[in-house]
């Protein structure tokens, strides 16, 4: 499996076969009604004919959902994965990134800054880490680096969650240390994450089945966001993870 190297929510996607017996108007009427937001040049000169009007929020389909349950038959869904233009072979030369910072594995930032000299083997284990973001965002509906300001920031955030950094990254990031901050308890900032996590239960749902299923992803999710990209979490390590065995919660 090649790296991927632009995984996030934005380019993931769930077809919905059973839609098909809805024609296009019925589909639309069953919507809200769409919030648009006008697009103006900062300078009018700039307006051409190509620039859109406006753009239209997302909508969602949570209404028709409720009123007809069969269009999410898990037989006919199907997890597709979006925007290929970043994707290469481990063999080939690493390209500029675009991929939202957040959920951008540290070596990669670490490869940027450095012009290449450090990280450049970087590879597949930065999938992992921002699958792990990105299951966090779909399940939770929260960013897991919700970070203003810097990027140097956003490493301080990651040294607190994800451990420290490897001797070679040091004179990359603004204060080097080989480990994270000894006053900083990683367990209990998990665990406090975790406990806020299970207080979110899907109405319908069993509070100790979504306790349970929390504490295992959660546990997952750690292990897939280690800052030393040697220590993180295997696609194959992930699929046999415990996570994957509960039973009778559908995400």
């Amino acid at each position: 499996m090649p790296p991927f190297a632009d995984l996030h929510s934005g380019n993931l996607a769930v077809t919905l076969p059973n839609l098909d017996r809805y024609n296009e108007a019925d589909l639309l009427f069953s919507l809200e009604p769409p919030e648009c937001t006008a697009v103006l040049p900062l300078d009018a000169a700039d307006q051409t004919d190509s620039l859109q009007a406006y753009v239209v929020l997302p909508v969602t389909l949570g209404v028709l959902l409720r009123e007809d349950p069969t269009i999410l038959e898990e037989s006919q869904l199907t997890i597709k994965i979006l925007d290929f233009r970043n994707a290469f072979r481990e063999c080939d030369q690493r390209l500029l990134l675009h991929t939202p910072p957040y959920i951008r594995a540290p070596e990669i930032e670490i490869w940027e800054r450095s012009q290449g000299k450090v990280a450049r083997d970087w590879g597949i284990p930065a999938d992992i880490w921002s699958l792990g973001c990105t299951i966090y965002e779909i399940v939770w509906y929260y960013i897991f680096f919700y970070v203003w300001g810097n990027k140097d920031n956003l490493m301080a955030e990651t040294i607190k969650y994800a451990g420290g950094f490897p001797p070679e990254w040091q004179e990359y990031i603004k204060e080097p240390q080989d480990a994270k901050d000894p006053n900083v308890d990683t367990d209990a900032l998990w665990e406090e994450r975790r406990n806020r996590l299970a207080g979110h239960c899907p109405e319908g749902k069993s509070q100790s089945l979504w306790d349970e299923n929390t504490r295992l992803l959660v546990d997952m999710i750690r292990k897939m966001m280690r800052t030393d990209p040697r220590k993180r979490y295997s696609v194959e390590s992930l699929l046999d993870h415990p996570w994957f065995a509960v039973q009778g919660m559908k995400m």
